[in-house]
Parts: C-alpha cells; structure tokens; sequence
C-alpha cells in the first residue's frame, strides 16, 4: 500500500519546483564551461549511438537481405559511396569492422562521458560544501551559536551527498534524452505512424506515472528530515554517552535512537517502494507498447519483415531510453529537496555573515578597552544579558570579572573580544569604537582559553602551530614554557606527540596548559580566560594561577572566574549581578567592605574573609589608569 502524501506535500511542491530553477542557475553560473562541455559530449554520444545503430542498415544489404525503401536504401548508399571515397570496398568484412570502429568510438566516448560526469559531480559538491563551510566560518556568532551543530555536519555531509546524486541523476537524464532525441529521429524517417504511436504510448505511461513523480518529491523532502534528525541524534547520544552510562539511561536512549532509525528505515522504504511501482509500469508498459507496434506494423499497416525487424530493433532500443528519462528523472525529483534545504542554509547563512573590512591596521593595544553604557540582550532572551555597563580594562594589566552564574561574564567576554556587538553604547579599544567591521582584525590580537580546552586529534606540534603556522620550533617551547607545560618535554615523541580527540590522551590539566599555550603562541594583545581554571583539580589550578601570574605586566589579562581563589594577584576585580557592575576593587579592598557582594562570595566558596596582605598589585581601583 503506497504511504499517504502529508498535508505539507503541496507546500513541498512548490519548494521543490523553485529548487528546480536554482538548480540549473547552479550549473549554468558556477560551472558554466563544464556543464556545456559535458551537453556538447552528450550529443556526441547520442549522434554516435545513432550513427551506430543507422549502420544496421548496410550491414543488412551485404547480408543479401532486402532493405527498406527510401530512407534505408539512402542510408545504404551514402555508407557505401563514403566507403568507397576512401579506398575501401563494401563487402560484409569490412562493413562490420566500419560498424566496430563506430561502437569503439561511443564506447570511448561514453567512458569521457562517464569520467567528466563523475568530475563535474564532485565539483559542484565541493563548490557548494565549500561555499557553505565559508559562509558557515564567516557568520556572525549569535547565528550560529543559535544552531544544532549537528545540522551543519548534516548539510555538509549527508545533504550534499543527496546533491551529488541529483547531479548525477540530471546529466543521466540529459544523455538519456539525448540519445532518445537521436533515435527518434531515425525513427521517424523510418516509419513515421510507428513513430507516432511510440511517442504516444511513451506520453501516456508517462501521465500515468505523473502523481508518482509528485510524490517523489515529498517523499525526498522526508529522507533529508528523517536524516537530520538522525544526525542530530547521534551528535547528541554520543556526546552524553557518559552522562547515559552514569545514569542508566541505556534502554532509554536505545529506544529514543530506534525510533529515529525507524524514521529514516521508513523514509527509505517509501523511496524504494514508489521507485519500483514505477519500475513496474515502466517494464509492462513497455512491453505492452513494444506489442502495439509490432501488431500495427504487421497486422494493420503489413509491411515488410526486414523492416519490421530493423524498426522493432530501434524501438526496442528507443523505449527503455524513455523508460530511462522518466526513471531519472523522478530520482533527480526525489534529491531535489536535498539541494533546497542546503540553498536555505546558504541563505540564512550568507544573510548572518560578518561585516568585515577588507583593508584593516593592525591592533596594538596601548592604553586599555573600555566599555561605556553597554547594554545587550541575546535573541529570544529573558531580559538584558548585561545592562548599561561601564568598565575599564587597563593594558598590561589583570582584570578580573566575577558574579553568580547568569550574571552576565561570559557576555562582557563575548563583547570585549568581539564576537557580538553591543545593542546599546560601545565598545572601545585604545578610544576608537570596535565596529562589526573591526571585529575579525581585533580577534587576530586576542589570545582566548575557555573552560572547554578543546585539542584536535593531532600532534601538539600541529595543535600549537594552528594559532601561528609560521612559529619556529623555539617559539613553541618558549610558549610551552610560558603556561608551565614542561610535561611535554617528558613526553616519549615530545612535541609530535598525537593527543587524541579532544585531547583525551592527556589529563584535563594538561590540556588546559596546552591550550594556554596556543594562546600565547599568538602574542596576543589581549589574553582572555574564560573560566578556564573552574574544572581543574587544585594542584592544576595552582599550576596554571602561577603562570598567568608570570604574564602579568606583559600582556593585558581578562580573567573570568567563578573560583575565586584563581584571581587573588589581579590588579582590579569587577562584581557583576544581574548584569550590572556592583562593585570594583583588588582583592584586599573588597574583602574589607564588610557588606560586600564579593565577600559573600568568598565566604559562600570557604575562602578566609580577612584581607591577605597587600601585594604589589593591590591598588585602590579608583587610581587604576584611564
């Protein structure tokens, strides 16, 4: 039983018959040369196929078989009169090695064909996983947080893939049609009615087959949704594999995951199954047109034998290339979607993409950042992320920026390094605002070391040179050495040493040094650390603390942390809550306001509330420089 066709299948339609359109806009705009190259091969395969089976003819005539008058008989003599042009008499041998050399020729060029089509598949899927891995790299930030990363792996695998197909379903169906324009043609100088009835009964199987095309269509659309929803799972469950084990939640998961599967075990089954109905029509009803043809050309129109044998030898070549067009033509149907979900990610993305100035000085950072009356507030967001916030960040200094969760530090982070921009009031570096258009110039300045110390699954070498590919091999023991990761110089292949995905072949300590260090590599301007501290044991939380210790002074330093503990040596802390700035300080000052927001804090985190001793960075926060 054929599955119903939703609702939504209309609105599929229509998207599906505008991805059409774009479709060839592809071919013709982006690969113009090859696409035109590849129709040009096309008809040279089509005009040599028919070359081919026109040779029939002769061959029959020195057979000493009766060929059919007018045409055929033309056909005949043209072959045998260029034969002879060329010192070559007609005779049955030399007949079949003219009709031999003419099957090597199309063989050959069928082989071109195949190759140029493989490589114009492939170009188009690079092309466009290119171009959406570009726009993807260059989007603005709050777009693309604000996505599934699994759907991304989706459309830059599984859906181009399904692109690639209909690439590949399209130039079948031009060299289908091609070939099927060629032996029409033949045809018809042949037998004209016979031709006609052919093409008649071709168009009515076709109309029959007219709502499996449609359906194909919708049942395309649900392939691409059942498997990205089948990518997003998977992205999912394997990363929560831990958290699963730990709470028992296999039988759960496992019938979340089958249920999924099902999904796309479905979708496929409905593809194969409107697939074969067609397959189905296509063989009875060719079979059925290939015995209305031979019963009008012997019952009702009686012509001879041998040009029944020569017209049922074309028409039983010309229906299965018919047969053929429709069968890609409703694959190409069924792969169509694919494209129009990945040109809405295009879309969406180039819509979200940066503004970036092409020409842009490079930032040094001399006097300190400043933000004055910030405020901003995240998409779909319950209230201002930070409000009318103003803070100064000194250069050559350690700011530290704590606050209860949801206070907003991460936000201050984002905006000071400039992955998103302010609703309200600016942002300055050095006095001069830091635009949309500045942002990717100042992040080139700015070392980041987040909570997540995320390693490729690569040498340290290649994890370290990514920051600054040009690095000598001393510069990346010098950074090693800067963020106290002497361990691998312990290690048995040193610097060549593979950490594993993620970095998992290290501990968690020793990954947060390396990523410290592949910031340092980069001599920033300004080095943010983002929590990077808050999942450490304390002994590597002590490690790292005295390593950014001995930065200080040399670059600009923004801390933010959670752990308090991690900023005692801080030149000025900043409380926030709620977004807003409640109070400034160094460490000793703040803990000697007995009613402070940042007393109660280290008093929540068991840290001892009277004031350590005075260091060479206390210093009252009014008389920081401006």
């Amino acid at each position: 039983m054929d599955s119903p066709v939703r609702e939504s299948d209309e609105n599929r339609y229509a998207e599906s018959t505008a991805s059409t359109g774009t479709f060839l806009d592809l071919f013709l705009n982006l690969l113009s040369w090859r696409f035109a190259g590849l129709v040009l091969l096309t008809l040279l395969i089509a005009l040599a196929s028919g070359i081919a089976l026109v040779m029939l003819i002769p061959m029959l005539q020195v057979a000493g078989l009766s060929v059919p008058v007018g045409a055929g008989e033309r056909v005949a003599e043209t072959v045998f009169t260029g034969m002879k042009t060329l010192g070559v008499e007609p005779n049955l041998l030399s007949v079949l090695a003219l009709n031999l050399l003419i099957v090597a020729v199309t063989a050959s060029l069928s082989r071109l064909q195949a190759v140029s089509s493989a490589r114009f598949n492939q170009s188009v899927v690079r092309s466009l996983r290119l171009d959406l891995y570009r726009n993807l790299s260059r989007s603005d930030w709050l777009y693309f947080a604000g996505q599934r990363s699994s759907r991304f792996s989706h459309m830059l695998l599984g859906e181009l893939e399904r692109v690639g197909g209909a690439v590949s379903a399209l130039v079948s169906l031009l060299v289908s049609a091609g070939r099927t324009l060629v032996y029409t043609a033949i045809a018809v100088t042949l037998s004209p009615i016979l031709t006609g009835l052919t093409l008649a009964l071709g168009g009515g199987l076709s109309l029959v087959l007219l709502r499996r095309t449609s359906m194909a269509r919708a049942i395309g659309q649900g392939v691409s949704e059942a498997y990205e929803a089948l990518y997003s799972t998977t992205a999912e469950h394997l990363a929560a594999m831990k958290l699963t084990k730990s709470h028992a939640l296999e039988p759960r998961q496992t019938l979340e995951y089958a249920e999924v599967s099902r999904r796309v075990e479905a979708a496929h089954v409905d593809t194969a199954r409107n697939q074969a109905d067609v397959t189905l029509w296509l063989q009875v009803g060719s079979i059925a047109a290939l015995s209305a043809i031979v019963y009008a050309a012997l019952g009702i129109l009686a012509l001879p034998v041998t040009t029944v044998l020569l017209l049922l030898y074309l028409f039983s070549r010309l229906l299965p290339l018919l047969a053929g067009v429709q069968r890609n033509y409703q694959s190409f149907i069924s792969l169509l979607p694919a494209y129009g979900r990945l040109r809405s990610a295009l879309e969406q993305s180039e819509r979200a993409r940066e503004t970036v100035s092409e020409q842009m000085d490079p930032f040094v950072l001399r006097r300190g950042i400043e933000l004055e009356g910030v405020t901003f507030e995240y998409p779909n967001g319950d209230g201002a992320a930070v409000l009318e916030l103003d803070l100064y960040l000194p250069a050559g200094q350690t700011t530290a920026i704590v606050g209860p969760s949801g206070s907003g530090k991460s936000t201050v982070a984002d905006l000071v390094i400039g992955l998103i921009s302010p609703g309200a009031g600016v942002v300055e570096i050095d006095g001069e605002p830091l635009t949309p258009q500045r942002h990717r110039a100042w992040r080139s300045r700015v070392g980041y070391v987040s909570q997540d110390h995320f390693l490729f699954h690569e040498s340290i070498r290649t994890n370290l040179s990514i920051a600054r590919p040009e690095a000598k091999e001393q510069e990346l023991w010098d950074a090693l050495e800067s963020a106290a990761a002497d361990f691998v110089g312990e290690l048995p292949d040193g610097l060549d040493t593979v950490v594993g995905d993620r970095g998992l072949r290290l501990s968690g300590g020793e990954r947060q040094r390396l990523v410290l260090a592949r910031a340092l590599l980069r001599d920033p301007s300004l080095l943010v650390l983002d929590e990077a501290t808050s999942s450490l044991d304390t002994e590597n939380e002590e490690r790292i603390k005295e390593a950014i210790d001995r930065l200080a002074g040399r670059m600009t330093i923004l801390v933010i942390a959670h752990r308090l503990a991690s900023i005692r040596s801080a030149h000025a802390i900043h409380v926030l809550e709620g977004g807003r700035l409640i109070e400034s300080g160094t460490w000793t000052t703040l803990l000697e306001r007995e009613h402070s927001r940042f007393r109660t804090l280290a008093a929540a985190q068991g840290l001892e509330l009277n004031p350590i001793s005075p260091t060479a960075f206390d210093r009252p926060a009014e008389s920081l420089p401006r």
